[in-house]
């Protein structure tokens, strides 16, 4: 997997291309993955943002869900956190 930062225009320099990414990720690295034929996908984490196809990147459809598996990461109706000045 290559790593590319992205620039603080929100695009990033790949492959003599400058596709991009968003004004959001400016100054974080992105993973990009070879998917053949010229595509590639572009991860930030483990999220898959898009691909970049040639020189234009076209994000991904769907959302992402988070799914809670602890129960303990949770809080109850009417908790206060601790860390909320009250």
């Amino acid at each position: 997997m290559a790593v590319r930062s992205v620039r603080q225009n929100g695009s990033l320099k790949w492959k003599g291309a400058e596709p991009y990414v968003g004004a959001t990720l400016a100054g974080e690295r992105v993973g990009l993955e070879e998917l053949g034929d010229g595509r590639w996908r572009v991860y930030f984490a483990e999220l898959p943002l898009g691909v970049i196809e040639g020189e234009r990147f076209r994000r991904e459809s769907g959302r992402v869900q988070h799914r809670v598996t602890d129960r303990k990461e949770t809080q109850l109706p009417g908790e206060v956190s601790p860390m909320c000045p009250v």
